[in-house]
């Protein structure tokens, strides 16, 4: 049996077709590499927060702070390798921040008191501040998408996005954060 021999013109519909076939592919292709990307990222950050909400419950404080890319020693074993947080599109990085809270403190209640001043249970307490620890998970990627979508999923967790990072905050009176 004889092949039909293909002409210029042939080739030229040919791989017309194929670069349309590709440029259509393409978007769906790379909405699959994404989203594979933001699952990735949404499950190492869940390891972290794991390990660091426990470490908290267990010890009553937070890990250590550690560099960027850098797992803390009280947390080693997390990730395979010596450079465990990094990883080809974003490094994951835990750190300790402090806060001021202001707790309420009862006023001392007065020796005397004369006819017409306000009964001691009617006066507010003082406020006075006192230093948290927070602990945070750092995302760090030039990938803009990434970090808005870590926004999207952590939406109802304290998080905000610093040039090109994402930081989760996480205090022992929050509940655990939700992809």
């Amino acid at each position: 049996m004889k092949l039909p021999s293909l002409t210029r013109g042939d080739v030229a519909i040919l791989l017309s077709t194929l670069l349309l076939l590709i440029a259509l592919a393409a978007p769906a292709l790379r909405a699959r590499a994404f989203e594979r990307l933001t699952v990735r990222v949404a499950a190492d950050v869940e390891v972290l927060v794991t390990a660091a909400r426990d470490y908290h419950s267990e010890r009553g404080t937070w890990p250590s702070g550690a560099s960027p890319g850098v797992a803390p020693a009280e947390l080693s074993g997390l990730f395979p390798g010596d450079s465990a947080l990094v990883f080809d599109a974003y490094v994951l990085e835990w750190s300790q921040l402090e806060s001021v809270r202001y707790e309420d403190v009862p006023r001392p209640t007065p020796i005397e008191v004369s006819p017409g001043d306000a009964p001691p249970d009617s006066v507010a307490p003082d406020r006075r501040p006192v230093a948290h620890a927070l602990g945070a998970v750092l995302v760090r990627s030039e990938h803009e998408a990434l970090l808005a979508e870590l926004m999207v999923r952590y939406g109802r967790d304290v998080s905000f996005l610093r040039d090109s990072t994402w930081i989760l905050i996480l205090d022992d009176r929050t509940p655990d954060p939700s992809p």
